[in-house]
């Protein structure tokens, strides 16, 4: 395992760290636009209903794009994580390996 390697893994990490990121980002906006198509139903009254049941069918059936987009952000959170935490097993494997070969030496 040469350094060219190591900085390559490194690199990985990092990027891993960025995707996670974005996802974060992504997801938060998924959940205002969600609120915020929410919100804009109850004013509209959109979302209505004689109990809890009956209004929270109707949001279901109205915020429904919103919701389905939700959870696909959410899916990309989950998927980001563990490639982060995949590229950071790898990266401690070569850190921990490269101090065993330090202390045999």
């Amino acid at each position: 395992m040469d350094t060219r390697e190591v900085h390559e893994m490194a690199v990985e990490v990092m990027s891993k760290q960025q995707d996670l990121f974005q996802a974060v980002e992504a997801d938060t906006a998924a959940v205002y636009a969600l609120e915020d198509a929410k919100a804009q139903a109850i004013i509209d009254g959109s979302i209505i209903g004689k109990n809890a049941e009956e209004r929270e069918a109707k949001a279901a059936q109205v915020l429904q794009p919103f919701i389905g987009q939700q959870r696909i952000t959410k899916a990309k959170v989950a998927h980001a994580k563990m490639m982060l935490d995949r590229a950071v097993m790898n990266w401690e494997r070569v850190k921990y390996t490269i101090r065993l070969f330090e202390v045999t030496k």
